[in-house]
Order: structure tokens, then C-alpha cells, then sequence
């Protein structure tokens, strides 16, 4: 009971208490600032994620697009090809045989 009546045992009590809340408050700010800073930064990750996917699937459109053309050469090559070996072969010329 020394520290009850103490003047300066109060002082130093209360600021202890004092500090000592500061010091959560000090925390709980280091926290918060600490829980926006990795916010922004996967938001940040995020965005750039979604951008290489877009970047992604627009190359994949246009491969796909020029696998279509290419397709199409090769049919209408392969026609061409199969013609010519008829007209080889209606002139009696083995195709296959030809270097």
C-alpha cells in the first residue's frame, strides 16, 4: 500500500500504463499499415497476373487463327497435289517415283 500513497509511485505507475498503451496503439498501426502495404501489393500482383492473361489469350486467338488459315493452305494444297497425281497418272507417269 506504499504505492497508493506514494505520489511517485503513482507518477511512474501512470506513465508506465501510459506508454504502454502507446506502445499497442504504436502496434496496432504498424499492423494495419503493414496488413495495406500486402494489400496493395497483391492487388498490384493481381493486376499484372490479369494483364499477362490477357496478353496470353489474345496470342492464343491469333495462333489459333493463323493454325485456321494454315489449315486451309494444307487442304487446298493437298487438293492441288491430289489433282496433279491424277493428271500424272492419267499420262502414265508414276507420281511417286518422280525426284
Amino acid at each position: 500500500m506504499i504505492a497508493k500513497n506514494n505520489v511517485d509511485f503513482q507518477e511512474a505507475i501512470t506513465t508506465t500504463y501510459q506508454l504502454s498503451q502507446e506502445e499497442k496503439i504504436r502496434m496496432q498501426c504498424e499492423a494495419r499499415e503493414d496488413y495495406y502495404r500486402r494489400t496493395r501489393g497483391r492487388e498490384r500482383l493481381l493486376r499484372e497476373a490479369l494483364l499477362e492473361n490477357a496478353k496470353l489469350v489474345s496470342e492464343k486467338e491469333r495462333l489459333s487463327s493463323q493454325n485456321e488459315q494454315l489449315s486451309s493452305q494444307n487442304e487446298q494444297l493437298s487438293f492441288q497435289n491430289e489433282l496433279l497425281r491424277k493428271k500424272l497418272a492419267d499420262l502414265g507417269i508414276d507420281a511417286d517415283n518422280i525426284k
